[in-house]
C-alpha cells in the first residue's frame, strides 16, 4: 500500500483504545474519480431535496451515506460488466442499503422557493390597482 494512502488505523496492544485516527473527506484528494463521483451524487441529491442549505444535519449525513453506497455499487457494477467475479451478497447488501437510506431521505424533488423580496414587492404594488 502506498505511503500516502489514507486509512483508518486503530492502535493495538497496551495502548489499545487510546486513539483512533479518523479520516474525513476534507483530508482526501478531491481529484480522484471516486471523490468526484461521490461529490456529484451528494450534490445532486442535496439539490433534489431543495438545496444543501435547507437540509438538517441528519439529512446531510444520510445524503453522504447514500453517495458512499452508490459509489460502491457503481464500482461493483463496473466489475460485473468487466466479467469479474462480484460477491452477490455484497452487491445486494449495498443496493439494499441505498434503498433504506433513500426511503429515509426521500426520492421526490422538493421545490425551492426562488421568489425574491423584490419580486414580492413588485407583485404587491401591481396588485393594488392604486397605480
Amino acid at each position: 500500500m502506498p505511503a500516502n494512502t489514507p486509512q483508518l488505523r486503530a492502535r493495538c496492544g497496551p495502548d489499545a483504545g487510546s486513539k483512533v485516527l479518523l479520516l474525513s473527506r476534507d483530508a482526501l484528494d478531491g481529484r480522484t474519480r471516486a471523490r468526484k463521483q461521490f461529490d456529484a451524487i451528494a450534490a445532486g441529491i442535496a439539490r433534489d431535496l431543495g438545496g444543501a442549505d435547507r437540509l438538517t444535519v441528519v439529512q446531510l449525513h444520510l445524503v453522504e451515506a447514500f453517495a458512499g453506497a452508490a459509489v460502491h455499487v457503481h464500482d461493483l457494477n463496473a466489475r460485473l460488466l468487466l466479467g469479474q467475479e462480484v460477491d452477490v451478497c455484497a452487491h445486494s447488501q449495498a443496493i439494499s442499503t441505498m434503498v433504506r437510506i433513500a426511503s429515509r431521505i426521500g426520492t421526490k424533488r422538493v421545490a425551492r422557493d426562488v421568489t425574491s423580496l423584490g419580486q414580492i414587492l413588485a407583485a404587491g404594488h401591481r396588485g393594488t390597482g392604486d397605480g
